[in-house]
């Protein structure tokens, strides 16, 4: 589980988690929303602000190891041990697009500021640069 403490107080505020160990957290640049990955295949989406559960994003073949969200919040990205790089909608939940070249885990994926291209990396040994 993820703990969310205020720096102000140091008064727990959130308890975030999911059915096996976390292992990755974005936030979006607006601090609206948080994202998790975990070994459960799973992502979850947060209302940073409240701590609320809004969506869970189920595609993944494999533990989710990085995630990025879009300057616009349109997009969710992210890499698993399954290999692939998956978009997501934000607001729908829905994986509209996956990337494949990877032949190895996804293990970190970063977006440019104006949200056109994706850089991941990958235990292949690759970087891999992706129009969005």
């Amino acid at each position: 589980s993820l703990k969310i403490w205020s720096v102000t107080d140091g008064e727990l505020i959130q308890t975030i988690s999911h059915a096996d160990r976390i292992t990755c957290i974005t936030y979006s640049s607006d601090s609206q929303y948080l994202v998790t990955g975990s070994l459960d295949n799973s992502l979850k989406v947060w209302e940073a602000p409240t701590g609320k559960l809004t969506q869970v994003l189920v595609e993944h073949d494999a533990a989710v190891k990085c995630a990025t969200i879009t300057e616009s919040n349109r997009f969710v990205l992210s890499g698993s041990e399954d290999k692939r790089l998956l978009v997501w909608g934000l607001s729908t939940g829905a994986a509209e697009r996956q990337l494949l070249g990877h032949t190895g885990a996804v293990t970190c994926v970063r977006i440019t500021e104006d949200s056109s291209t994706a850089i991941s990396g990958s235990s292949d040994h690759t970087l891999r640069v992706w129009n969005i």
